[in-house]
């Protein structure tokens, strides 16, 4: 007897596929005209040592951190370390350019340290002090007396630590008005607070290269794409959270010494190509439809590649087409 709610849920769209699911995977990159995996993957490789950034960009669902995923695997069999993290699970949808390159800081320690990678202490510290001197802590708590040492709290362990005892971690969950208290502390030295990120990142990509073992820093931003459109502060004021993260602070995001990738969504309303490298990647949707005066070969092409889908999960499952579907065709 087929165990229905176990079919269903193998079609979970919050589930990206890893990268060596190769049973539920399959290649729509003939319906949608391009290899997204492995044009990111060439891109990178393209700029060399020069750090690079990278844009995807796709609708709700298409499969991004799929082909993110698949693009991290075929990096790492060209050697390269890829930092993964995703935004939107760690911050509410309110986030801002100064909690994107936080969180890229705690994961580059944290991730680096979980392959035997130690990034300077001095550079965790530098970027701890500089919060704390900004006040950037949970309720104005300025003291962190004794926290910054690195006396008990050393290793990929200090960053979060500090992080957590600024109460930054409550802070990604708050109000777009606390986001907004901190980013203007933290803009009464933006210079200052760049310089930070990017020489704890400089030292993590020194380390790595330090070890042989590898040709390449790359991060990958995920959940930028859950960013919303616009929010408004505590005085009322409206905030465009998609142009000032991609557009107004493009040379922020930019300013990180490696290669990087970022999700944008699709309701950005720029042309990203005139604030970036390049224009983004992007994720098309599979025609399924066939459209009036449109000959019906391609959209049944991508009709063929979503059953192929729908065939694999169901495998998964050991049931067929033919037991659910009355014409599976």
């Amino acid at each position: 007897m087929l165990d229905l709610a176990a079919i269903y849920n193998s079609f979970d769209a919050d589930e990206p596929l890893p990268a060596e699911d190769d049973k539920r995977y399959v290649d729509l990159s003939k319906v949608r005209g391009q290899q997204v995996a492995k044009r990111l993957a060439q891109q990178i490789k393209n700029a060399g040592q020069k750090p690079s950034h990278h844009l995807l960009m796709g609708h709700n669902k298409c499969g991004k951190t799929t082909e993110l995923n698949r693009t991290a695997h075929l990096l790492k069999q060209e050697r390269y370390l890829t930092v993964f993290f995703d935004v939107a699970e760690e911050a509410t949808h309110t986030f801002e350019y100064t909690t994107m390159l936080l969180l890229m800081a705690h994961h580059v320690v944290e991730q680096l340290a979980e392959c035997e990678i130690k990034v300077d202490n001095e550079r965790v510290k530098k970027l701890a002090e500089f919060l704390q001197e900004k006040e950037v802590t949970i309720g104005g708590t300025k003291s962190l007396e004794g926290k910054v040492s690195g006396e008990v709290e050393v290793g990929a362990g200090l960053l979060a630590s500090i992080l957590g005892k600024l109460g930054f971690g409550v802070e990604l969950g708050g109000s777009f008005q606390r986001s907004r208290e901190i980013t203007t502390k933290i803009e009464a030295d933006t210079r200052g607070f760049i310089n930070a990120i990017k020489e704890l990142v400089q030292d993590a990509y020194n380390k790595v290269l330090e070890t042989e073992k590898y040709q390449g820093l790359v991060i990958v931003c995920d959940g930028c794409d859950k960013l919303a459109i616009a929010a408004t502060d505590g005085s009322g004021k409206t905030h465009d959270l998609q142009q000032s993260l991609f557009v107004d602070h493009a040379s922020d995001l930019r300013a990180v010494p490696c290669h990087v990738i970022y999700t944008v969504p699709l309701s950005i309303a720029v042309n990203l190509g005139d604030n970036w490298e390049q224009s983004p990647v992007f994720v098309p949707a599979v025609p399924v439809n066939q459209l009036p005066g449109i000959e019906d070969d391609y959209p049944k092409e991508g009709r063929d590649a979503m059953q192929r889908i729908v065939e694999c999960r169901l495998n998964e499952k050991e049931a067929k087409l033919e037991e659910l579907f009355a014409d599976p065709r």
